[in-house]
């Protein structure tokens, strides 16, 4: 559940990585990583969502606009990287490793309607480089201080 705190704490967090190093990491996410994900995460993870024919029909509409609105609230992709959501610039990438390296997204039900919404294996490679070679950005920032 989301609390009032979990916003404040990620802009402190924010804070605590240097302007040049997000830069850094999100010059790497525009190059490499976000059309990747435009195309296999915008729809539930962004304002750019691609509403499909059946959207207008009552009982879907309600559940997709339910599944975009929880989506959101985890990992909101619009604006690049630091992306918005509940979590830390580093609990999101470390989420999205996760999810990456446990296949646990997009949702079956996505994949149903979705056929190719399933990442390959060369995203998946580039997504978890992106996000090591982040992570260590990070990491050299904290030893340098």
């Amino acid at each position: 559940m989301l609390n009032a705190h979990e916003g404040i704490r990620h802009k402190e967090e924010t804070k605590k990585i240097r302007n040049e190093t997000l830069s850094r990491m999100n010059q790497l996410y525009k190059k490499e990583i976000k059309a990747i994900f435009q195309k296999k995460c915008f729809d539930c993870h962004s304002g750019q969502t691609k509403f499909p024919w059946y959207f207008k029909l009552p009982v879907v509409r309600q559940w997709m606009e339910k599944d975009i609105k929880e989506g959101l609230k985890h990992l909101d992709l619009s604006n690049d990287f630091p992306f918005g959501g509940h979590g830390t610039p580093i609990e999101d990438l470390e989420a999205i490793r996760k999810t990456v390296r446990e296949k646990t997204m997009p949702p079956l039900r996505y994949m149903l309607t979705h056929r190719h919404s399933s990442l390959t294996d060369q995203e998946e490679k580039a997504i978890l480089e992106w996000i090591a070679t982040s992570l260590n950005l990070i990491l050299r920032e904290e030893s340098a201080h």
